[in-house]
Order: structure tokens, then C-alpha cells, then sequence
């Protein structure tokens, strides 16, 4: 409970959590329950204007298939809070570029759970983060992929997305809204300047930092960019700071994978699998109730992602 205390701003939006929070607490940690549901996050679409490398979606993208419908995301969003979670995650692709995302989003903020969303920012402005927050968005998340302009840019391949995403920052805290930003954390930014750099754009802007692990997925998937012991050790002292987290930290476990132990991610065409990192497709929302697919769901107990197999961060 005092790791969730650090988002006491968060929680406070959403108090219709705090029953499940508890329950997945004491099953968690009295209990000793292995696997217990925290979170779910959905891909409402894989439409996206970035050209990254290192997107982990690709494998998953069939433009055969149709999306999801509102109705078919929301009886899944139900279905997870009613298995413990606490949180929804709305990503794709590119979120924004759903023509129905704010409705999608007023009405998931009826459920009670918190509701956060990922995004490049390219789409995001004064008046469309109004609209998030008017439509119930509790936390929004938005990657930043480098603190050099010039990096974030390449990295994403749109010029001037650096910027947005730094006006969109700031826009958002001045309107209330939480922030994440999400940084994948690569050798070269972790034991450099630019590590710190991050930290200071995250402190200064009042917004949380998410340590993101590079895993070998997607874009990815033959790139050998996992990190080494000595990476691991910085990122443990970089952790005390009470603003910094990682996927990991958050869990009611502290430090181990929660891929099939306490999250979830649905494709944007109803495919479940252990996070957006694991491509182990474990079952079809629009095939089968999701209360028996997470029943059967298989998982490993890893320290860290089981994509990197390093990391002990307890």
C-alpha cells in the first residue's frame, strides 16, 4: 500500500478503485496468491503516423481484421475490473487517430478503474487534451524517446515531435491532467547526459518518468539491445527517486514480471497475451469469456521482464 500512496493524486480521481486495490493487496501479498490481476491494456487501434524501429506492435498488425467496436471494448474493460483490475491502458498505434477515442474514453471512465492513455503527442494540443480530460482520462502517458530534440525526432521519424511532446507536457499539467512519460531506456541514453537530462524534464514538469526496458520485439526482435548488470544497478539508484518507476515497481509483487501474473494486453482485434512485449496469444475476447482465459493463463515467475531476463530491481 505505500508503494500505491505515491499516487495518492491518481487514486483520489478514481476512489471506485480502492475496493479491488485492496482485495488484490491482501490476495497478493497475505494470501500469497501468484497470480492476481492488476491491469489490462487495450490497443484500440494500430493506425500510426510515427515510423519508430523499435515499434513492438508490428508482428500484430493485420489489416484483414477489424478493430474492435466500443461495445466489444467496454464488455472486456467490465470483465477485467470484475477479475481485480485496477487500471486500463488505452494504446494502439497511435490512440488518438481512432475517430471515436473521446467516446471510447467517456465511456470507459464510467468503470471503475483508472483510466490512462499512450501516445506519440503528435496529436495533442491545448484543445484535444481539454477533451481527454473532460471526457474522464485520469492519467495520460506519452513517450519521450530521447531528451535531444534532434534524437526524439529521428527516433519517431517526424520532424518537430519533439516539440509537440514537450508543449503537450506542459500543457497537461496546467490543465491537471497526470503525467507519465514513457522513455525507453537504451545503454546509450542510461549511461550518458541524457539520463539525466530526462529526470530533469520529469521533475521540472511536476510528471512521472517511466523507465521503459528495451526488449527484443518488433521492430526489435534482432536487435541486441538488452541491458547489462551494470545498467540495472543505476537504474536500482535511480529508482529512490519517488517519481521515477518502471513496469515492475508498480506490481503488487515488487520487481517481478507481470506478464500473466497481474496485467494483460488485448490486441486491437480482441487477441489476449501476457503484455504488449509477449506475443503468446493465450485466448479471443470475442471468442471466449475472459474470466476463463485469464483462469487458464499461463505465466512464468521472472524477476524482471521476461523479455530481458537480467533485471532484479528488489
Amino acid at each position: 500500500m505505500v508503494t500505491y500512496l505515491r499516487y495518492f493524486n491518481i487514486l483520489k480521481q478514481k476512489p471506485a478503485v480502492i475496493p479491488n486495490l485492496v482485495r488484490g493487496i491482501i490476495s497478493s501479498k497475505l494470501l500469497r496468491k501468484d497470480k492476481v490481476l492488476r491491469g489490462a491494456e487495450f490497443a484500440v487501434t494500430y493506425k500510426c503516423q510515427g515510423k519508430c524501429g523499435k515499434c513492438s506492435c508490428l508482428g500484430l498488425v493485420d489489416d484483414r481484421r477489424q478493430e474492435l467496436t466500443i461495445e466489444q471494448i467496454l464488455e472486456a474493460s467490465e470483465s477485467v475490473v470484475k477479475e481485480g483490475a485496477i487500471l486500463i491502458n488505452i494504446t494502439g498505434g497511435e490512440p488518438l487517430l481512432r475517430e471515436d477515442i473521446f467516446l471510447l474514453i467517456k465511456r470507459l471512465s464510467r468503470i471503475p478503474a483508472i483510466l490512462s492513455l499512450s501516445t506519440n503527442g503528435l496529436l495533442l494540443n491545448i484543445d484535444s487534451l481539454q477533451e481527454l480530460k473532460d471526457s474522464g482520462l485520469n492519467v495520460l502517458q506519452i513517450s519521450l524517446n530521447s531528451p535531444v530534440k534532434e534524437e526524439h525526432d529521428k527516433i519517431i521519424g517526424v520532424d518537430g515531435s519533439y516539440d509537440k511532446v514537450l508543449s503537450a507536457i506542459i500543457a497537461a499539467r496546467k490543465l491537471g491532467i497526470e503525467v507519465l512519460i514513457n522513455s525507453v531506456i537504451t545503454k546509450e541514453i542510461l549511461h550518458s547526459r541524457r539520463m539525466q537530462d530526462l529526470i530533469d524534464i520529469a521533475r521540472s514538469s511536476r510528471s512521472f518518468l517511466s523507465l521503459v526496458f528495451p526488449a527484443k520485439v518488433g521492430g526489435w526482435s534482432r536487435n541486441e539491445i538488452n541491458l547489462d548488470q551494470d545498467s540495472y544497478q543505476l537504474i536500482k539508484r535511480i529508482l529512490k527517486l519517488r517519481f521515477v518507476t518502471t513496469d515492475t515497481q508498480t506490481c503488487y509483487q515488487k520487481g517481478v514480471c507481470p506478464a500473466g501474473r497481474e496485467k494483460v494486453y488485448i490486441s486491437a482485434y480482441g487477441d489476449v497475451f501476457p503484455c504488449p512485449l509477449i506475443h503468446n496469444k493465450q485466448g479471443n475476447v470475442l471468442e471466449g469469456n475472459f474470466a476463463d482465459i485469464w483462469k487458464g493463463f499461463a505465466y512464468k515467475r521472472e524477476k524482471g521482464c521476461l523479455n530481458i531476463k537480467l533485471s532484479d530491481l528488489n
